[in-house]
């Protein structure tokens, strides 16, 4: 595992719960789909913006959000399923528009029932993103600012796959026991919403999608 992801998931967790409290305690905020998300992190006050995309089948959610005290975006899945314990790593598959699958790694969040992403093994990533740079600058005695180009460019990618004009996005959560869940998401409008991240989400450099009808 990463060490920025272990720090991040260290430090975040409880802030990102408290924050999911709020989102998911007004779910009935119209029927518009996606819907805004405007509100504070009750843990220390930092504005969250983003907005939430129910699956097709009304069973699960995804959030895109920024929280005005953090680099990078988050991307969450909800469902009504415990997934496993809290803080604990579990795998999600997605394809969009029919495309090459994308594995990755979600963190459960302390509902038990919501998630949200993070990259656990670096190396995944690298046929997409390059090799990994030298996480330490030795000289500096901190983290490498390339290591960090590399790691933010990781998510802001990651957040432009469901933005950048697709159709559909097919999910499908793994949870600890094995079971496997699949979602459906129309994600045409959200090129629409991705204003909404600005704070924490920039253009990731050298794009590809990963959707073959964009």
């Amino acid at each position: 595992m990463n060490w920025l992801a272990v720090k991040n998931t260290a430090v975040c967790v409880l802030g990102a719960w408290a924050v999911l409290a709020v989102l998911l305690a007004n779910p009935g905020q119209g029927v518009a789909n996606p819907i805004t998300v405007d509100g504070k992190d009750p843990k220390d006050g930092s504005a969250v913006t983003g907005f939430r995309l129910q699956s097709e089948d009304k069973q699960a959610f995804l959030y895109f959000l920024c929280d005005a005290d953090e680099e990078n975006p988050k991307l969450w899945i909800s469902h009504g399923e415990e997934i496993g314990g809290s803080t604990e790593p579990f795998r999600i598959a997605y394809s969009i528009d029919g495309g090459p699958l994308q594995n990755h790694w979600f963190y459960v969040l302390p509902n038990l029932k919501s998630g949200s992403f993070f990259p656990r093994y670096n190396q995944m990533y690298e046929e997409r993103f390059g090799p990994t740079p030298e996480m330490f600058d030795k000289q500096a005695g901190s983290v490498s600012p390339d290591y960090v180009d590399w790691y933010d460019n990781l998510y802001n990618s990651i957040i432009r796959d469901f933005g950048f004009g697709g159709d559909a996005a097919l999910f499908k959560l793994t949870d600890k026991t094995d079971r496997d869940f699949t979602y459906l998401f129309n994600i045409i409008t959200l090129p629409d919403f991705m204003p909404r991240l600005k704070g924490c989400y920039e253009s990731p450099r050298n794009y590809t999608p990963v959707s073959p009808l964009q």
